[in-house]
């Protein structure tokens, strides 16, 4: 039996899809208005109940099969695209799946747009122009010595344990402080990033929107600040790059540069600390493929893009109609909610050969996991990188391990590992 969502989520929910009934009829009463009544059915499935072992396998599987343009009613109601050629072609229609009024299902308007995210061409490639000098893949090369440090320095007080999280006590943390190395941030707030980023991540995991507020004010404040002391001291970091930046001739906006700081703690963190998570619990029940990597490292980059092909740490991103258009058979109309589900293209069957099925090895393959056309993950080699390094020091120090206890998992719109108990033999290392 599907597992139920925890009373605080729905919380969240019903704030995040308009917070009241008369909310939720409006959407309903837009997407009937144009219907017959032969096209009026109830959902076709819920992101709020996902498969027994907490993921979306086979959920997605099914609908691919049966349903790949599915409805749901969660949310003020959504349409979910499950194929892989789907997907592509709605990317690369961003006059019709527009990611400027919302780049998430359910949506979360905070007053402030979520940057890069959310915009549309052409704006869209001037916001992500002051993150290209940081995250581009000669910048990214440059920084592997430090990121490995990170990685070390975090491994170092876990040597002598004979069990610990290897979520909390490592993932997490390593990829909070990897992405404050390459976008420059200030040593002196990396702990306060770290705050931020582990409580983002809980907040959406419990539902706990009094926490994503408190958090979303404290980056308010700190974003005002730097910003006043950047405009008078300018440096080689995030925010002088981004007051540098003209839209349209004009400076960016607090409220702008809110939402990209509010971006980098969210999605630009929980990404790599899930990916990572979701290595390591791999690599924890799977000896053979450790095996493998310890013997032959430079598997390692190969595995990671299967990792998060098989896994899909980010379940998918939002996009809204801005027109009718015909999908898969089904009418979607404008101002519906439309969700790209990431996770079911890099399983589909007529993409990918063995497409269930995890192989270490898997040649290369064009999956679209950090997404696709306009808006494909700017931070795509960062995490790559991440990820390969902290598997390669983590194995050195740890060539032995297992998963041992509860593995607790988010759910939609990410499938995340927050916590991931592992026993280690022969500690001491």
């Amino acid at each position: 039996m599907a597992a139920a969502a925890p009373v605080e989520v729905m919380k969240l929910i019903d704030v995040l899809a308009g917070g009241t009934v008369a909310y939720r009829k409006s959407v309903r009463g837009h997407t009937l208005s144009g219907m017959t009544e032969a096209e009026i059915r109830v959902s076709d499935w819920s992101p709020l109940a996902p498969d027994d072992d907490k993921t979306y396998a086979r959920t997605f599987a099914e609908l691919r099969n049966t349903c790949p343009v599915a409805w749901s009613e969660d949310f003020g109601g959504f349409w979910a695209l499950l194929k892989h050629a789907d997907i592509t072609s709605a990317c690369k229609r961003p006059g019709t799946f527009s990611s400027a009024p919302q780049f998430t299902v359910p949506h979360l308007d905070l007053g402030f747009p979520w940057l890069p995210l959310q915009s549309d061409p052409p704006n869209n490639v001037t916001y992500r122009s002051p993150l290209l000098p940081f995250l581009a893949k000669p910048k990214v090369a440059e920084l592997v010595p430090q990121i490995r440090q990170i990685a070390l320095n975090l491994i170092e007080p876990l040597r002598d344990r004979d069990s610990f999280d290897a979520s909390i006590d490592f993932a997490q943390p390593f990829a909070g402080e990897a992405l404050c190395q390459a976008l420059h941030l200030p040593e002196s707030m990396w702990a306060e990033f770290r705050r931020w980023t582990s409580s983002i991540a809980q907040a959406f995991s419990e539902g706990n929107l009094e926490l994503i507020l408190e958090i979303s004010n404290a980056v308010a404040d700190y974003v005002k600040h730097e910003a006043k002391a950047r405009a008078e001291d300018p440096g080689d970091d995030l925010m002088s790059a981004l007051l540098a930046t003209r839209v349209d001739g004009r400076e960016l906006t607090l409220t702008e540069l809110h939402g990209y700081y509010m971006l980098l703690t969210s999605a630009g963190h929980d990404t790599s600390a899930n990916s990572l998570g979701h290595a390591l619990n791999h690599l924890g029940s799977h000896p053979e493929h450790r095996a493998r990597l310890i013997e032959d490292p430079s598997l390692t980059p190969g595995a990671v893009d299967e990792i998060i092909r098989f896994y899909g740490p980010l379940i998918g991103l939002g996009r809204r109609a801005v027109e009718d258009v015909e999908v898969g058979g089904r009418t979607i109309r404008a101002g519906d909610q439309v969700a790209l589900v990431w996770a079911s293209a890099a399983r589909d069957e007529d993409q990918f050969d063995q497409a269930n099925e995890f192989i270490l090895d898997r040649p290369a393959t064009r999956n679209v996991s950090f997404g696709f056309g306009t808006h494909y993950c700017i931070g795509a080699d960062l995490g790559r990188t991440q990820i390969r390094v902290a598997i390669d020091e983590f194995l050195k120090v740890f060539p032995d391990f297992h998963v041992e206890g509860d593995v607790e998992r988010t759910v939609w719109p990410t499938q995340g590992i927050r916590s991931l108990p592992v026993i280690v033999d022969g500690a001491g290392r």
